[in-house]
């Protein structure tokens, strides 16, 4: 099979036209922000979330079963009142705001928002109280940490595609000019 010059330039600018070209996605996914309440019982609050897919409609729902933390909420399935989903569609941001009327326990209350489809969701939880408990912070700052220690891995990842892909150019080409240099 013979491959011309020009064939093989284009195969490469296509190939680094696409690597460039391709798509940015947001680091961080779908999160809900819900303001403390002063004490346990039933309360209306408002659940914002935000990173959801513009125009896409979710539902929100509490998990009572999870004890009122992120680390308790093991299956969605049996800990979240399914009976209990408020929809709501994101806006042209990605974003939303519901109110609700919860009864929260003492020990707080987790909640979710996502599609039916269960291919997006954020989590969120209703503290009772001024704050949040130390707990439930201290993770979050070593996580920050941890984070800040790590390699960047993957920034460089389009330059060593494009060697890659330059390197199999060359390979191809001298290939080429060898098998002229064997016919003559």
């Amino acid at each position: 099979m013979k491959l011309s010059l020009r064939t093989g330039v284009a195969g490469l600018l296509i190939a680094l036209v696409s690597m460039f070209a391709a798509p940015a996605f947001a680091q961080d996914g779908p999160s809900l922000s819900i303001d403390p309440v002063a004490e346990a019982g039933e309360q209306a609050v408002r659940v914002i979330g935000s990173g959801f897919t513009p125009g896409e409609a979710f539902f929100v729902l509490p998990c009572a079963g999870a004890g009122g933390t992120l680390e308790g909420l093991t299956d969605a399935a049996t800990m979240c009142d399914t009976g209990n989903l408020t929809p709501v569609t994101a806006d042209d941001a990605g974003g939303f705001e519901a109110d609700v009327t919860y009864d929260v326990p003492a020990e707080g209350l987790v909640v979710i928002a996502g599609n039916a489809a269960q291919t997006e969701s954020g989590v969120g939880v209703i503290t009772v109280g001024d704050a949040a408990p130390a707990a439930e912070e201290a993770p979050a700052a070593e996580e920050e940490t941890a984070d800040a220690d790590l390699a960047q891995t993957g920034v460089e990842t389009p330059v060593m595609v494009g060697l890659g892909v330059a390197l199999l150019g060359v390979g191809i080409g001298a290939t080429r000019a060898g098998r002229r240099l064997g016919d003559r």
